[in-house]
C-alpha cells in the first residue's frame, strides 16, 4: 500500500510518513533512531540527501515499472516518439497509444 501512496501523492504528503521528519522538514519526537537511516551518511545533511535519493529512485522505478506493465498489457510500444515513428515507417502501420476499452455504448 505504501508504494501506491508514494507514487500517488508523494512521500512528504502522506500523513503517517516519517519522510518529512527524516529530511528535517518536520519534528517527530515519536520517531526512533533507525540504523539503516543512520548508515546513509556520517552527518545529518549526508543522511538526508541519501534518504531523499533512495526514496526518489524507488518512486521512479515504480513509475517505470507501471508504465512498462501498462504498455505490455495493452500491446503498446514503450519507446519515445522517434522510436515509434521509426517502427511506423518500417512496418507501414499506424501506431497509437490508447487507453483501455472501446467507445462507450449508448442505450436507446
Amino acid at each position: 500500500m505504501w508504494l501506491f501512496i508514494l507514487t500517488a501523492t508523494g512521500a512528504g504528503q502522506y500523513r503517517w510518513s516519517s519522510y518529512r521528519a527524516k529530511l528535517g522538514l518536520a519534528e517527530a519526537t515519536w520517531l526512533d533512531s533507525d540504523p539503516c537511516f543512520d548508515s546513509l551518511g556520517n552527518t545529518d545533511v549526508k543522511r538526508r540527501v541519501g534518504y531523499r535519493t533512495f526514496v526518489e529512485d524507488r518512486v521512479a522505478a515504480i513509475a517505470a515499472h507501471q508504465f512498462i506493465q501498462t504498455a505490455l498489457d495493452r500491446a503498446q510500444l514503450t519507446g519515445n516518439s522517434l522510436f515509434i515513428d521509426e517502427i511506423e515507417s518500417r512496418t507501414v502501420l499506424r501506431i497509437e497509444s490508447r487507453g483501455p476499452g472501446g467507445p462507450l455504448k449508448t442505450r436507446n
